[in-house]
């Protein structure tokens, strides 16, 4: 088995070095591209209140937006997840619902679920993450005599909890040397760029079957893609990403003046906003 230095990346769409020697040069990256103040004049427009949300999503906003002013804590905890699950297609109801009320508590939990979505929507569901720390991988016929030779994949130096890789199952050290049944391809530092990207265009909810070498045995493991925690964006290690994270944050408070609040500056908001949260006899 041949390792590369320890160069570790996260796999999420276009990776970047977190070796100590480039811990430098990331901070002056992250500095330069992904400071707030230089996207606060992004254009902005309304286009999320117009998304297309299906029937069964819709009746299930209608249920949930409700119960945020639930006296039971877990009830209003289980319907701010469902609303930040259904995501940007129920902005529409969830601007309604925020006009139509005087709940302070409601209020905050639905300016938290429409930050949420707003970020999904423009960052995280744009983009797949598995969440795993890994390294080139070039197989020998030595340590594994089943590959051919000169195959190569990528190793699993550490898996990120609460990822989609941790609930797949996958582990420290596992080789992935398939992505459903085609070879992983590239030389050196390529293979993890050219893997990065599979994972990045299936995105979240995408999934897959990766065959990985686990000691001596062989196993075939399905990975559901995951969104990128916001955490991590902030961290600024993942430069693509990162900078959709603050460019979106930038424009948020924006938006939210001027696209969310809007019905509250005109005098026919109030009653427009309550005509719009009113249950359709004719379906959502």
């Amino acid at each position: 088995m041949i390792r590369s230095p320890t160069i570790f990346r996260f796999l999420f769409g276009a990776a970047a070095l977190v070796a100590p020697s480039s811990v430098v040069i990331l901070a002056q990256v992250q500095e330069e591209s992904t400071s707030p103040r230089s996207f606060e004049n992004d254009p902005i427009t309304d286009d999320e209140f117009r998304l297309p949300i299906d029937p069964t999503a819709a009746a299930s906003a209608e249920r949930l937006i409700p119960k945020l002013g639930s006296p039971a804590y877990k009830e209003r905890e289980a319907a701010t997840d469902g609303l930040i699950e259904i995501g940007a297609p129920a902005l529409a109801k969830l601007r309604a619902a925020y006009h139509t009320t005087d709940n302070l508590e409601v209020r905050l939990r639905i300016e938290r679920i429409v930050r949420t979505a707003y970020l999904n929507h423009h960052v995280y569901d744009r983009s797949g993450f598995l969440g795993i720390k890994l390294q080139p991988y070039s197989a020998n016929t030595e340590d594994h005599p089943r590959l051919p030779k000169g195959a190569v994949g990528v190793m699993v130096d550490e898996v990120i909890r609460g990822t989609a890789a941790e609930r797949a199952g996958l582990g420290k050290d596992d080789v992935i040397y398939e992505i459903d049944g085609e070879p992983v391809r590239g030389e050196g530092m390529q293979v993890i760029e050219t893997f990065s990207a599979t994972i990045r265009n299936r995105g979240p909810g995408g999934k897959m079957t990766l065959s990985v070498l686990r000691g001596v045995q062989r196993l075939s493991i399905g990975v559901t893609i995951g969104r990128c925690p916001e955490e991590i964006a902030r961290q600024g290690t993942v430069k693509t990403v990162s900078e959709n994270h603050y460019k979106a944050v930038a424009r948020f408070p924006r938006w939210w003046e001027e696209y969310f609040l809007q019905s509250e500056k005109s005098p026919l908001g109030a009653s427009q906003a309550r005509d719009s949260a009113k249950p359709n006899p004719n379906g959502p």
